[in-house]
């Protein structure tokens, strides 16, 4: 094997010397400051989207204490119309109940005054018709009116 040959080592180190130092020279000059560029452009966009990140997760936290303070205002406000309704639907119920018992209660007056009315003309009724009755009997059994007196 040729590059095992020690009359030929010299040469080889020399070319390998040279060629090492002409890749070496290549990659510092040309390929590591390319890399090294596309390696801080890289950090700066990941830097870049870090901080938009925070400052959109910021703007999401303000938004949602604000959206939960609205919500919380929301229902204190409706919880407070709510109390109001029903106390006013109380009130209006107990003003109805009110009147209706009020209505109720002049309404049985007026039928039991009627009731008394109507008791007071039945029996007088039946007054005169047990009346005129016994007078048909007095007549059926051969008695005139001008006998009673």
């Amino acid at each position: 094997m040729p590059q095992l040959n020690p009359s030929s080592f010299v040469s080889q180190i020399f070319w390998l010397t040279i060629t090492f130092l002409f890749l070496w020279a290549v990659m510092s000059r040309f390929i590591i400051p390319c890399i090294a560029e596309i390696i801080d452009e890289r950090q700066k966009k990941i830097t870049e989207d870090i901080q938009k990140a925070e400052r959109t997760s910021k703007q999401a936290q303000l938004s949602l204490e604000r959206y939960e303070s609205f919500i919380k205002q929301a229902k204190k406000q409706t919880d407070e119309r709510i109390l109001n309704q029903k106390q006013e639907l109380e009130a209006s119920i107990e003003l109805k109940k009110a009147e209706i018992a009020q209505s109720l209660s002049r309404q049985i007056a007026e039928n039991e005054t009627l009731i008394k009315k109507e008791r007071e003309e039945t029996l007088k009724m039946v007054h005169q018709i047990s009346q005129q009755t016994a007078d048909l009997i007095l007549q059926k059994l051969g008695f005139n009116n001008n006998d009673k007196a």
